[in-house]
């Protein structure tokens, strides 16, 4: 196998490569190397069991990793009946970041249960950041962040498409998200996984810490108010909050975006996107009243194209925010009303 099928970058003072062998991983890497990425690419693997094992024999012999990153991990193949096992206990005292990218793969639960036992032994870790987008066989993500609730700080979900995933199969990664004190970076990718019906979101305990707040549910047609009402109550608490993204598209269910902001007074960036929800007038209303508090507002998008039952809304918290400087509205096919549109030029 050629070095142009595999795509390597290994970060250390001196650089180390490796190659993909017939039945081996040949590497070169020094006890020493303290950051490793390895990306995967769409290469032919006749034997993924036989490679999974030459990579963990690999890390084992770097015992002192702090970052590790392993993007694009075999996508495509047939991972039945092999457990995914990248000895992360042995990094329990060392490893602060890691990443693990499983998107376009056929990798099922049974496959990957031992990948979640491990990252609950890590202690000293402060990013995770987790891709299983169009894993169409994934019904759960056993998330257990106990041992590092005072460590962490920037946690990224990414599960789009993952049409089995249920309110039950992540339920774990909101009751783990409530245990964390230090978080300050948190962005949940969900883009339609139909079968999830509730954000049981509780950040209480960060409240003070988290600075950037991404949540992303787009065509997640099974959302209702009821199920939202908790994750969005909970964003009002995040006094320290600077940017903030909301993406709900192809809602049939939500009528009430009850949102207030008025105690994120350090909100400097915001995109709130809702194309195609049925929101009332009275919702969005009180949203935009809560944001006249917000006076460091520099950046502000919204986007409520098709939505048919926003008629009369008043932009007059506009007129409050002196530091805004990139202000994008998209109202196509939306049946607003000419007050309302006089209301932005005031």
């Amino acid at each position: 196998m050629s070095s142009s099928q595999v795509s390597t970058l290994v970060q250390t003072k001196t650089k180390s490569e490796f190659l993909f062998k017939d039945d081996h991983l040949d590497s070169c890497f020094p006890m020493s190397i303290e950051h490793l990425e390895l990306s995967f690419s769409d290469f032919i693997v006749p034997q993924v069991e036989k490679h999974f094992n030459a990579l963990r024999s690999a890390l084992v012999a770097i015992p002192k990793v702090k970052s590790l990153t392993l993007h694009h991990i075999f996508p495509h193949y047939d991972l039945i009946g092999l457990q995914v096992n990248f000895e992360l206990p042995r990094f329990s005292e060392t490893l602060t970041s890691l990443t693990l990218g499983f998107c376009r793969s056929s990798v099922k639960d049974k496959n990957i249960s031992k990948v979640f036992e491990q990252i609950a032994t890590l202690k000293a870790l402060t990013v995770l950041k987790l891709n299983f987008g169009r894993s169409p066989n994934l019904t759960k993500i056993p998330l257990d962040l106990a041992r590092c609730s005072s460590t962490i700080k920037e946690l990224i979900i990414m599960c789009d498409s993952c049409l089995n995933l249920t309110d039950n199969g992540i339920s774990m990664v909101f009751r783990t998200l409530s245990t964390l004190t230090e978080l300050t970076i948190l962005r949940l990718s969900f883009t339609d996984c139909e079968k999830i019906h509730r954000i049981d979101l509780d950040l209480q305990r960060c409240s003070s810490q988290m600075t950037q707040l991404d949540l992303n549910f787009n065509l997640c047609t099974g959302l209702t108010d009821e199920g939202i009402r908790g994750g969005l109550h909970c964003i009002s608490y995040l006094t320290k909050l600077e940017r903030l993204s909301l993406k709900f598209y192809g809602f049939f269910g939500i009528r009430n975006i009850n949102l207030d902001l008025a105690r994120c007074t350090s909100l400097s960036h915001v995109l709130l996107s809702f194309p195609s929800l049925p929101v009332s007038n009275e919702s969005l209303g009180r949203m935009f009243n809560s944001l006249v508090e917000v006076q460091k507002m520099t950046q502000l998008f919204i986007n409520l194209r098709s939505c048919f039952y926003v008629t009369q809304v008043q932009f007059d918290f506009l007129s409050s925010m002196t530091a805004l400087k990139d202000f994008r509205l998209s109202m196509i096919e939306t049946p607003i009303s000419n007050s309302s549109i006089m209301s932005l030029f005031q």
